[in-house]
């Protein structure tokens, strides 16, 4: 079951002076796949925001290897090892 986290919002600021020293932040949801992180436009004549902006993506919380997950790959991943082996060792005893 793959629980993906949420993706991150967008988040548009628009003023003539933008002013404060908080926190503006659209991070991705943690989940089994983490989600993606959002996306942050401020647009003003005068810029004087001092805080902190975060868009990050989210965490994923399993930390599994793309074989662990799919064992179809990694079966056709050691079936082409074993057919690239087999083929070279056949060019080499002809």
């Amino acid at each position: 079951m793959v629980n993906k986290g949420g993706d991150g919002g967008e988040i548009f600021i628009f003023g003539k002076t933008i002013k404060g020293n908080g926190e503006i932040v659209s991070d991705g949801g943690i989940g089994s796949i983490g989600g993606r992180g959002g996306k942050v436009t401020i647009v003003s004549e005068d810029n004087k925001f001092t805080g902190k902006v975060s868009t990050k993506g989210g965490v994923s919380f399993t930390k599994k290897k793309w074989w662990e997950n799919n064992w179809i790959q990694l079966i056709m991943l050691i079936s082409a090892v074993v057919g690239i082996i087999g083929f070279v060792l056949y060019l080499y005893t002809k």
